[in-house]
């Protein structure tokens, strides 16, 4: 059975990431939720300031997410997702 997480968001940063991205947060987690296949790795390029991870997961459409996020006071956050092709 795939793990339920809650992972929470700046409103501001989701806006940003649609625009940028063409991705939801929604979706993203949708995507961790659903994927028992998540493969998570430290992203140790990007912050010196906190732990951030990058998850790979299948949306509900088959495509594939690079997810990133970090974990502040025991809650995930979400940071940033994106497409992410595989060939």
């Amino acid at each position: 059975m795939p793990v339920k997480r809650k992972l929470q968001w700046d409103a501001a940063k989701a806006i940003a990431n649609v625009r940028k991205h063409a991705v939801t947060f929604d979706e993203a987690l949708a995507a961790l939720q659903k994927d028992l296949h998540v493969h998570i790795i430290p992203d140790q390029s990007h912050s010196v300031e906190e732990d951030r991870y990058q998850a790979i997961a299948r949306t509900l459409r088959g495509e594939y997410l690079l997810i990133v996020y970090t974990i502040r006071n025991d809650n995930e956050w979400l940071i940033s997702a994106r497409p992410r092709d595989y060939e």
